[in-house]
């Protein structure tokens, strides 16, 4: 692991402390970390299908939201997102120590 894809995953961290803390949204978290993931220099094909599937999980809820809630999460979306930070954590962590 080269030190540019260290600081890529220490940003996708970062930005998910943000989204908790409610100082971005879902819909800048999903952004941000798609553009982190693409701008990886070296990425195992399962890991980046663990971490899409996660990306998938948080669009699904925001499609959903502002469909029915003006963009607002209701209580399953919440549970899909708050279920899903934990997985991307844990994929970012394990990157990072490979």
């Amino acid at each position: 692991m080269n030190d540019y894809d260290l600081r890529q995953l220490t940003k996708m961290r970062q930005q998910i402390d943000s989204y908790r803390s409610g100082g971005i949204g879902l819909n800048v978290l999903i952004a941000d970390l798609i553009f982190l993931r693409d701008a990886l220099t070296a990425v195992n094909t399962e890991w980046e299908r663990g971490f899409t599937n996660c990306i998938v999980n948080f669009e699904s809820a925001y499609s959903y939201a502002i469909e029915k809630n003006s963009g607002k999460l209701d209580e399953m979306t919440r549970k899909i997102v708050d279920d899903t930070i934990p997985m991307l954590l844990d994929l970012t962590r394990k990157m990072g120590s490979s």
